[in-house]
């Protein structure tokens, strides 16, 4: 399938107007993404670039499609990060989640790209402002991305500097006990790093706020 002149021909209809022809080519396309070994070809021929594309589209089923299937690839395939993720991507990743629609799936690709260093000064900054919120489903998948990266000397630093600490220690007396929990766990690791940054942690007040915030979750 991948050297016969099929593909480049299922490619092209990610491109249709109608919603039941580009659902059907971008499971094609996905599956042979995911299950084939000449991954390299498929992308030479323009799978990816086709599949990122439906994330612009004007039909709104074509973009929910394309946000599910990339995510689905970017899983799969982590080496083909390189090809779908861009600045371009994450900030449009950060501009929908931003709406009502779409917010969920969004939030699975900003993930992923939180993953690679690349983004780290861009995204964090976006996560934390997202962390505000008031969605606990928003609140509560930024905050357990946010966990994942102060775990990381480099991200910690970032998120320091961008007003993540106050955020964190904010977070930490939150009504939800999941959300609360992962803040606390951050601010640990946090604490982990530099003598700067654990100066800063006790400077916030977080731990004269330590018994009340046992106290609550208790």
């Amino acid at each position: 399938v991948v050297d016969s002149p099929i593909l480049p021909a299922v490619i092209e209809l990610l491109k249709c107007k109608t919603i039941q022809m580009i659902s059907a080519a971008a499971m094609v396309v996905a599956k042979l993404l995911t299950a084939t070994d000449n991954v390299e070809r498929i992308v030479e021929l323009g799978a990816v670039a086709g599949m990122v594309d439906m994330i612009y589209s004007d039909i709104i089923e074509a973009r929910t499609c394309g946000i599910k299937i990339l995510y689905i690839i970017l899983s799969d395939r982590p080496h083909l990060r390189k090809h779908a993720l861009n600045r371009k991507l994450m900030d449009e990743m950060f501009r929908i989640v931003k709406s009502p629609i779409h917010a969920d799936l969004a939030l699975n690709v900003i993930e992923i790209g939180c993953q690679e260093p690349e983004y780290w000064i861009t995204a964090i900054p976006e996560l934390i402002c997202l962390s505000k919120k008031e969605d606990h489903g928003v609140q509560r998948k930024v905050i357990v991305m946010m966990s994942k990266l102060c775990r990381n000397k480099g991200c910690a630093q970032i998120i320091v500097e961008n007003g993540g600490l106050s955020l964190l220690v904010d977070m930490a007396g939150h009504d939800n006990g999941e959300i609360a929990l992962h803040a606390i766990t951050s601010l640990s690791s946090l604490a982990t790093g530099s003598d700067e940054r654990i100066q800063a942690i006790f400077k916030s007040g977080i731990m004269v706020k330590v018994p009340i915030l046992l106290d609550h979750h208790k």
